[in-house]
């Protein structure tokens, strides 16, 4: 089975799973793919003994599908935020509010709305001030005091042990929409497509939407923001290299990302695009006062 019909599989059988309504030409949006393909795709199923004829689940279903459930989400929250000042000059970044919310409750919000309620904070600057998730949700705080010295690959360094089938997600992004699945075949990056030219971590993607590599600056390509799925599979490589990482002077600057790029020639990590109106990641208070009218009388710092 390739990867593609996996991604696709599963993410019927999350639906399917959730007793949700699941129409056809909701199944070809959320697949990005024609009514024909979903007919196909349902056929498929059926006749594999993944879903009954009335499109319920079948028991072998749930057993095939177990290794694939996504098992935690772990943020990194350990950042100080500085070009998000005045507003974080009493608050760390994730807790710098979007719409009238948090940043990072949001997110644990919205992986709790589908099931994944095991959450890892790796907090830094201002670290108490995320206790209130932990008696609020349940999330797991872990403490780095690398965010003044080294850059972020030190807060996922920080939760290497707690990698398996496991979300990724920086503390500054704001999905309008919950676009997180309870069910993965593959690692990969969720990734926006960006027409303008910046500075931006960008994915090398190719024909088969596997990522190849991750540079430093791009146009017309797929925005890497930090939001990624490793599987337990690929847990182990990621490791080695964030423990290699650690110990080398070269990479106190690294994003966790760049470390992620020196190993994808033995991993399979593949590109989960995403609707760009979906994902905002908000880097400067300009960017956020460009989203969130409330903030348009404060000033840059």
């Amino acid at each position: 089975m390739n990867e593609q019909l996996k991604d696709e599989i599963l993410l019927v059988c999350q639906r399917l799973a959730k007793k949700t309504t699941l129409t056809q030409r909701v199944l070809a949006s959320s697949l990005s793919v024609s009514l024909g393909q979903v007919n196909a795709l349902l056929r498929h199923l059926i006749k594999e003994n993944w879903i009954e004829s009335n499109y319920s689940l079948t028991a072998q279903a749930f057993k095939r599908i177990d290794s694939f459930k996504v098992k935690n989400a772990i943020i990194l929250a350990a950042g100080y935020g500085s070009r998000l000042l005045p507003l974080t000059k009493d608050k760390p970044k994730g807790m710098v509010k979007v719409k009238g919310e948090p940043m990072v409750e949001r997110i644990i919000k919205q992986l709790h709305e589908i099931g994944i309620q095991n959450v890892v904070l790796v907090t830094g600057h201002m670290h108490e001030k995320y206790h209130v998730l932990r008696d609020q949700y349940g999330a797991k705080i872990l403490y780095t005091e690398d965010f003044s010295r080294m850059n972020n690959f030190s807060s996922l360094y920080c939760a290497r042990n707690e990698i398996n089938n496991s979300y990724i997600i920086p503390q500054d992004i704001y999905l309008t929409e919950n676009v997180f699945r309870s069910y993965l075949a593959r690692s990969g990056s969720f990734c926006p497509f960006m027409q303008e030219e910046n500075k931006e971590l960008r994915a090398l993607v190719d024909k088969k939407k596997r990522i190849r590599r991750i540079v430093n600056e791009g146009k017309e390509s797929y925005a890497v923001t930090g939001f990624s799925y490793i599987s337990s599979n690929d847990a182990p490589v990621l490791k080695k290299a964030l423990e290699e990482a650690y110990v080398d002077p070269k990479c106190i600057n690294d994003e966790w990302e760049n470390v992620l790029d020196r190993v994808l020639g033995e991993i399979s990590y593949y590109l989960y695009p995403l609707q760009r109106e979906f994902l905002y990641e908000f880097d400067s208070l300009a960017e956020l006062q460009l989203y969130d009218e409330s903030y348009k009388n404060y000033k840059i710092v």
